[in-house]
């Protein structure tokens, strides 16, 4: 079993990993609006032109909503000092010593590394993350690789 570093993640490192990841899963899909609503706009059709501005606003508000997902007081738990306790079969984040919660390797549904984090994908949407310098040396950070992600199809 291995421990990590405390860590706390700050709203505005929250609301770059969803929006990264927004841009990840979209950002063809974006492109692709951007293009059309410019075509669009050349056109020059008054119709075409509500639409063209309709599609330049949906990129605004993605960042707007996960902005406010990130700062929301309902989603401060993610904000919180934490710690990890990592063995083979579990992870269990740790708050305080009357507040943890632990998932089972083996309900985890992928794993993501960005340049920063672990994202450790509970649900489709729902993640543990998990920076990459909170463990306490390399060869922590090696054995979580060999003995935790190499169960987990990513």
């Amino acid at each position: 079993m291995i421990t990590t570093k405390k860590v706390k993640l700050t709203a505005k490192a929250y609301f770059r990993i969803l929006i990264s990841r927004q841009i990840k899963n979209y950002g063809w899909f974006v492109v692709w609006i951007w293009v059309l609503a410019i075509l669009l706009l050349i056109i020059g059709d008054s119709g075409k032109t509500a639409w063209s501005v309709l599609v330049f606003a949906y990129p605004l508000f993605v960042v707007w909503y996960n902005w406010r997902h990130a700062h929301a007081e309902n989603n401060k738990i993610y904000l919180l000092e934490q710690y990890y306790e990592i063995d083979k079969d579990k992870i269990k984040c740790i708050l305080d010593e009357d507040t943890h919660s632990s998932i089972n390797v083996q309900h985890i549904i992928r794993v993501e590394v960005t340049k920063k984090y672990f994202l450790i994908f509970v649900s489709e949407v729902g993640f543990i993350h998990l920076p990459l310098d909170a463990f306490q040396s390399e060869s922590d950070l090696d054995w979580f690789k060999r003995e935790v992600l190499a169960q987990i199809e990513t």
